[in-house]
């Protein structure tokens, strides 16, 4: 099957030619220049006798590498640019090196993978290879196991706002941390984030997989979390959801709607921080002048 055969598996639809796709890592192009890095294994790199990009590492729960236990990379160690492999010309020979600064990747000096989220991405892969899933003693597809993962990402991104809530309390009472220093500030697609950043989600996410949706919605109602704490309430949850969902009470008053602020009343701090990311990761895909 092709990277479009995968993704479609995933979402359960056709997919449009110009829209991100779920679950594949969008490099953030315009024209040329890139926000997002193309992720490698720099050990794999180094075993290569012609250095090749894998067809698996576009898929954004992929956060290491299976053969040799270490964090994939999608920056140059060196410059922190993000890694660019259409910029190289012929005259650099290879792809494993820096297209800004050219400093070699099959040097870099490789970290060990969270073993939560490395979890996780052997439970993604082995559902993509699936023709069903088994959940709550059902036979489910494989777009739906992965809508409703989204929708615990969502949550976890929630909670990772405001950890003393109902829902962080709920989390944590389930053994889940969501006060992780690499939690993302951005407010960027999953598809958009750094491998570092989507490690951190997705280590919350497996635990609350591996769990159990019941275990996980026992404590939800424990701690009287409303369902518009879990998502906005303009989208629709995952169908195999539902049932679980419907045990949660409603806001009383219906959406959360926010209030307009006065112009002269300051950002908020998280604002302010989610900006500054944003602009870093913009500076850091244009080389200095």
């Amino acid at each position: 099957a092709g990277m479009r055969d995968d993704c479609e598996k995933v979402a359960g639809y056709s997919l449009p030619e110009t829209r991100t796709w779920p679950w594949l890592l969008a490099l953030g192009s315009r024209n040329r220049t890139r926000h997002g890095g193309q992720q490698v294994c720099a050990l794999c790199l180094a075993e290569d006798l012609t250095p090749y990009l894998r067809r698996h590492w576009r898929f954004a729960w992929h956060i290491g590498c299976r053969f040799h236990g270490v964090q994939l990379i999608d920056e140059c160690p060196a410059c922190k640019a993000p890694i660019e492999p259409h910029r190289l010309s012929a005259e650099d020979q290879h792809l494993a090196q820096c297209s800004r600064c050219h400093d070699d990747f099959r040097k870099a000096v490789c970290t060990s993978y969270l073993p939560e989220a490395f979890s996780f991405q052997v439970m993604a892969d082995r559902v993509l290879k699936s023709d069903n899933v088994t959940f709550r003693q059902a036979s489910i597809a494989p777009a739906d196991w992965f809508s409703m993962v989204t929708f615990f990402l969502s949550v976890v991104r929630r909670a990772s706002r405001r950890p003393a809530s109902p829902l962080g309390d709920a989390l944590l009472s389930l053994g889940v941390s969501v006060t992780d220093s690499r939690m993302p500030l951005s407010g960027l697609a999953f598809e958009l984030l750094p491998v570092s950043e989507r490690r951190a989600l997705l280590a919350p996410v497996e635990r609350l997989v591996s769990i159990g949706v019941e275990e996980t919605f026992n404590a939800l109602v424990a701690f009287n979390v409303k369902t518009s704490a879990l998502h906005d309430p303009r989208k629709s949850p995952p169908v195999v959801l539902l049932p679980m969902l419907s045990r949660l009470s409603h806001h009383p008053h219906g959406p959360h709607r926010r209030r307009a602020q006065p112009d002269h009343r300051p950002t908020s701090e998280r604002a302010v921080r989610a900006s500054w990311a944003r602009l870093k990761r913009r500076m850091k895909a244009e080389p200095p002048s």
